[in-house]
């Protein structure tokens, strides 16, 4: 096995999106990380729905929509109609993530929760068995570029041994300040999907960077 990585495009050129989405298509990459964000969960206000219905026409890459909103049950219809393959929302936000999960499912996307670095796990290992993608923030949402933290390995440990203990298998996603020196810790912690941003998009050499990345962790996952 090898690690998923699903490069976020908020620091991509956006004036030359089809070039970019060729690039990280030919990188090999397995979809599209979307941060969607706002201005009130979280400050700046990221891809209006018709900037999505736009991307999503271009790529054939699977796109996973990370909710960085408020009340996220009264939008997620909006990105399901854009067609985001996954839909993932905070709990942080959510008052009833369960029903929000079968609302997902039931209109036939997959559905996925997240955590910030300061929220305890607990109610990740409740839905562990609901949904298909976990995702642990090892920033604190908003800009791009932020420093990894690390305590949040803790977090993401505790969630692979609790689906090991039960045999379930989500996709466990990290996202925040990844890059050849942190993705080995997060994949020795269980994290098997990194989300790369400012590591692809501010390289030349996108390909050699997402090689660089799946490298980096060969010494865990050739355990996997």
């Amino acid at each position: 096995m090898k690690i998923r990585i699903h490069p976020s495009i908020l620091n991509a050129d956006h004036e030359q999106m089809q070039a970019e989405f060729d690039r990280v298509l030919a990188a090999g990459v397995e979809a599209i990380h979307l941060d969607i964000m706002d201005g009130r969960f979280v400050k700046p206000v990221t891809f209006e729905i018709e900037t999505i219905r736009r991307y999503t026409a271009m790529c054939s890459l699977p796109f996973d929509a990370h909710l960085m909103i408020v009340q996220p049950e009264r939008h997620v219809d909006e990105y399901i109609d854009a067609c985001c393959s996954l839909v993932n929302f905070h709990l942080e936000v959510s008052p009833d993530p369960a029903a929000l999960i079968d609302y997902l499912h039931g209109r036939g996307v997959q559905a996925g929760v997240t955590v910030n670095p300061n929220t305890p796990v607990d109610g990740m290992l409740e839905l562990a068995d609901r949904v298909e993608l976990v995702l642990f923030m090892s920033v604190y949402p908003g800009y791009g570029g932020q420093r990894f933290i690390p305590d949040v390995l803790d977090k993401v440990r505790a969630f692979k041994r609790h689906c090991v203990r039960r045999g379930l298998n989500p996709l466990i996603q990290i996202d925040g300040g990844i890059n050849t020196e942190t993705a080995p810790a997060a994949a020795a912690a269980g994290a098997d999907t990194m989300v790369a941003g400012t590591f692809i998009f501010r390289s030349g050499d996108y390909a050699g960077q997402v090689r660089a990345l799946r490298d980096s962790c060969a010494d865990v996952t050739a355990n996997w």
